[in-house]
This record gives C-alpha cells, sequence and structure tokens, in this order.
C-alpha cells in the first residue's frame, strides 16, 4: 500500500472550504426545512388537540423554534470544524514520523486528500 503525500495548507484551506460551502449550503436547509415541517405539524396537532387555531403566528412560533433546534448544529459545526492551520500540518507530519512513515508534504496543486 502506497502512502500519499499530506496535503499542503492551500488545498486543505480549500477542502475545508468546500466543505463548509456544502453545510451551509445544502445541509442546513435541507435540515431546516425538515425540522420546520417537523415541528409545524408537531404544533399543529397540539393545537388541534388543544381546540385552537393553526394561525400564521402558530407557523411563526414553528420557525423560531425550529431555528433554535438548528443553532446547536451550526455552533457544533463551527466548534469541531475549525478551518486549518499550519499547525495542523506539523502535527500530521510528527503523527506519520512516530509511525515510520512518508511525512512529506505535496507541493502540487491538486490533492485527492
Amino acid at each position: 500500500m502506497e502512502v500519499q503525500k499530506l496535503a499542503n495548507l492551500k488545498q486543505r484551506k480549500e477542502k475545508w472550504k468546500s466543505e463548509q460551502n456544502d453545510f451551509y449550503f445544502k445541509e442546513l436547509p435541507m435540515m431546516f426545512g425538515l425540522g420546520l415541517c417537523v415541528v409545524s405539524l408537531m404544533m399543529y396537532g397540539v393545537y388541534s388537540f388543544a381546540g385552537h387555531d393553526f394561525t400564521l403566528m402558530t407557523l411563526l412560533e414553528s420557525l423560531i423554534i425550529t431555528a433554535l433546534l438548528i443553532l446547536p448544529v451550526v455552533l457544533m459545526n463551527n466548534y469541531h470544524n475549525p478551518e486549518p492551520t499550519q499547525q495542523d500540518i506539523e502535527e500530521d507530519k510528527a503523527l506519520r514520523r512516530a509511525f515510520g512513515m512518508d511525512d512529506t508534504v505535496d507541493e502540487g496543486e491538486n490533492c485527492e486528500n
């Protein structure tokens, strides 16, 4: 098995930016939309059971509750997926050296890591 070179900082930042864009522009809106549907259906059930009408204000409450439920997901993504730094590369190089692996960093433009 051939060990691939480590990605350089530019490549890591490009990959991180791509993952962030996917999260904020694809995954987060999908989670918000599905969450809004679920919360709205639950609110509709509660309001119907209590004998109240499901109004525009109830939909606004559902929107606020959904936003509050999604907020921890956004905060955890920012906490657990920080922007790569040169220190990350140095840590990866030290780890590879500890196991006797090739610790060279790719200097090319494209990297598969």
